[in-house]
């Protein structure tokens, strides 16, 4: 009832549109993330100026948003502004830098710039360790994202220590009861099944599928993902065979 009678410029009002942004991207309704994320950000704009952090925060919703839609080259400009500012008030050894980092790792990875994308990657873990150790959440998904780059680039040895440690860090902090342990599990298989390593490659994809059964239904195109790569495995295709990610 007290948020009725906010008016729409409220800092309050910014703090609601920001939830209901993450609530919409965690539904995967990036249209609608976007629509408060901006509600959002006009008022800190008006109430604070462009260039404060709070507003530079949103554009880094915004940013994982858009890099959720596959507008990479929108969402790096966006990490770039944002960890400049970040580096500028905070110094590199801060947890929203080695956060951007890690975003800006993936986008490019995805836009097949896998040198720069290494680089970051490395910082991002690299800062993440400094400030919380070798066993914190978030290294889980650096790594992830570390062994997807080796793993472009060819280099599958590199990509599956990457994902081993990954592993590691989630499964210490999860256990094996979700859905992010079978995607990592499936591209440990995919990494040794590409430099040899058919028996562990194997043993990764059954772990995967136990635990998608588990989770999905019987039709669920993870499950089915999983199943290709066994079938690829099993008849020792050609290295040009589809593997499926996910």
């Amino acid at each position: 009832p007290i948020l009725v009678n906010l008016d729409e410029f409220h800092p309050s009002m910014a703090d609601i549109h920001d939830a209901l942004g993450h609530l919409h991207r965690s539904n995967g309704e990036a249209e609608q993330a976007m629509i408060h994320y901006n509600q959002a950000k006009a008022i800190r704009k008006k109430l604070l100026g462009e260039t404060d952090p709070e507003v530079l925060l949103t554009d880094f919703y915004l940013g994982q948003v858009l890099q959720s839609r596959y507008k990479s080259e929108s969402a790096l400009e966006i990490y770039t502004q944002y960890i400049t500012v970040r580096i500028n008030n905070h110094g590199e050894n801060h947890n929203d830098v080695a956060d951007c980092y890690g975003y800006m790792a993936q986008t490019l990875k995805d836009l097949a710039n896998l040198d720069k994308a290494l680089e970051y990657s490395r910082k991002a873990i690299k800062i993440k360790t400094n400030l919380f150790g070798k066993k914190h959440v978030d290294l889980a998904w650096m790594f992830r994202t570390k062994g997807d780059i080796y793993y472009e680039m060819g280099r599958f040895d590199k990509a599956a220590k990457n994902y081993e440690d990954s592993l590691k860090v989630f499964l210490n902090t999860f256990g094996e009861k979700y859905i992010e342990a079978a995607s990592i599990y499936n591209r440990l298989g995919n990494a040794y099944k590409k430099y040899g390593k058919k028996k562990d490659a194997l043993s990764s994809y059954e772990k995967a599928l136990v635990i998608i059964g588990g989770i999905v239904s019987p039709d669920h195109p993870y499950k089915e993902g999983v199943i290709n790569n066994l079938q690829v495995l099993s008849e020792d295709a050609n290295e040009n065979a589809k593997l499926y990610f996910f």
